[in-house]
């Protein structure tokens, strides 16, 4: 074999481990409903995320991220949510993405523009 055939070979068994591995991980357990100590993090465009506390919350199939004044309102179903951003009582956008979970962190990206949320619901609040 020549080097550049065993490395190739090489890779390949990697990837068809790492593939094996993944089907054999536990599936993560998704936050339920109630109230958790969050952190919301932006990234736009290619620089790096963004991020700071936040009051994060799920009940039936909606989450609510709340930073000071601003509320991001999300209805999650099916893989898809539809978002509404609230300063008060005043709605400055809206949108509707696909979502993903990652173990607590809730990840989307706003189609219209280059921004990509990360929401982590961490500790369940006292």
């Amino acid at each position: 074999m020549t080097s550049s055939s065993v490395s190739h070979h090489g890779t390949v068994l990697g990837v068809a481990l790492a593939i094996g591995l993944a089907g054999c991980a536990q599936i993560p357990q998704l936050p339920g409903d109630g109230r958790y100590d969050g952190e919301l993090c932006v990234a736009t465009g290619t620089e790096a995320p963004r991020c700071g506390a936040a009051e994060v919350s799920l009940s039936n199939g909606r989450a609510q991220v709340q930073v000071s004044d601003i509320v991001y309102d999300l209805l999650l179903e099916d893989g898809r949510l539809e978002l509404k951003l609230l300063h008060g009582t005043m709605q400055v956008d809206a949108f509707n993405a696909a979502y993903a979970w990652s173990n607590s962190f809730l990840t989307f990206v706003d189609p219209d523009k280059p921004v990509h949320y990360r929401i982590r619901f961490a500790n369940p609040a006292q």
